[in-house]
C-alpha cells in the first residue's frame, strides 16, 4: 500500500486529496511533536506518512517518506487491515535480468544513492 493509501486508511492525507502530508505544513503532524505528545495525556493517534524536507541527497533521490508514531509505538505491521506492509522475494535467477531492465530505464546505483560511496562504485566497475 502506498502513504497517501495508508494515510488516508486512517482517514488522513494532504490538504489536497490524494496527497502525502509534510511536516510544519500540515496540521494534523503537529500532534506529532515532542512537546504536543507529552501533554496530550491518555490520548493515542495510529501512525501516519509524512514527508520532511529533503535536504540529503539521498532522500530527494529516493522521495523520501516517513513513518511518525504518536505515544503508541507497535510495529506498523500490528495496524490496520495488515496489507500495507509486504515483502517482495526477488529469485536469485532474475536478479540479472531485473538489473538489465533498470538500467535501460535509467535507474542506477548512483540514482538511487547519489553519495561518493556509489561515484567510487561506479569508478571502480568501470575500470575492470
Amino acid at each position: 500500500m502506498d502513504p497517501v493509501a495508508f494515510n488516508e486508511q486512517w482517514g488522513k492525507s494532504g490538504t489536497h486529496r490524494g496527497e502525502i502530508p509534510a511536516f510544519g505544513l500540515e496540521a494534523y503532524l503537529d500532534d506529532f511533536e515532542p512537546e504536543k505528545i507529552h501533554l496530550s495525556r491518555g490520548i493515542t493517534k495510529p501512525p501516519a506518512a509524512a514527508i520532511a524536507s529533503r535536504e540529503a541527497g539521498r532522500m530527494t533521490a529516493q522521495q523520501s517518506v516517513f513513518t511518525v508514531h504518536h505515544k503508541k509505538t507497535e510495529p506498523i505491521e500490528s495496524y490496520g487491515d495488515k496489507l500495507h506492509v509486504w515483502r517482495l522475494v526477488i529469485p536469485a535467477a532474475s536478479k540479472r535480468s531485473i538489473r538489465r531492465e533498470l538500467a535501460v530505464l535509467g535507474v542506477r546505483r548512483l540514482s538511487i544513492f547519489p553519495d561518493l560511496d556509489s561515484v567510487g562504485k561506479l569508478a571502480s566497475e568501470s575500470i575492470l
